[in-house]
């Protein structure tokens, strides 16, 4: 193939996946500000400007609660897990470490 024509199908493979991958970003960029733009009008729709009560308002400040704590509960569960597992790996490197210098030691030559 020539070399120009080589280099011109590369500046614009080049070009075209720039365009498409900077358009991905805007259109992305756009999706996401206007879904929290659409989040935050939910949320001021629900809790209304000062139309809920005191009794509705600690109400729904109760079920915000239980809900975190549930939220909270199942994530100190997995930390749990993971730092039982990390212990069990590092239990397990340590034994394999322990069968190794006792293999290392004992088929030394002397």
């Amino acid at each position: 193939m020539d070399p120009v024509l080589k280099r011109r199908r590369t500046l614009a493979l080049t070009a075209g996946v720039t365009v498409i991958t900077v358009s991905g970003a805007l259109i992305g960029a756009t999706l996401k500000s206007g879904q929290q733009i659409s989040v935050h009008e939910e949320r001021k729709k629900k809790q209304g400007t000062g139309e809920l009560n005191v009794e509705q308002q600690i109400a729904l400040l109760e079920t915000t609660k239980v809900q975190l704590a549930m939220q909270r509960a199942a994530l100190e569960n997995k930390i749990a897990e993971v730092k039982e597992k990390a212990n069990r790996r590092e239990e397990l490197e340590r034994v394999r470490m322990e069968k190794m210098k006792k293999l290392g030691s004992g088929t030394a030559v002397k």
